[in-house]
């Protein structure tokens, strides 16, 4: 499901996540997978995968 909606991982590309704790967490995973930076635990406003 994630592969339809999302855009494919690109340098010009960010990843915006809000919802729970647990959601957060295995979305960041999965974003790496897909090709995405890996997220840290504080999110930087220059940050590929941005959780909020």
């Amino acid at each position: 499901m994630i592969t339809k909606w999302l855009p494919a991982a690109a340098p010009d590309v960010k990843l915006l996540l809000c919802g729970p704790p647990p959601m957060i967490s295995g979305l960041k995973k999965t974003a790496v997978t897909l090709g995405f930076e890996k997220a840290r635990p504080v999110s930087k406003l220059a940050d590929q995968v941005f959780a909020f």
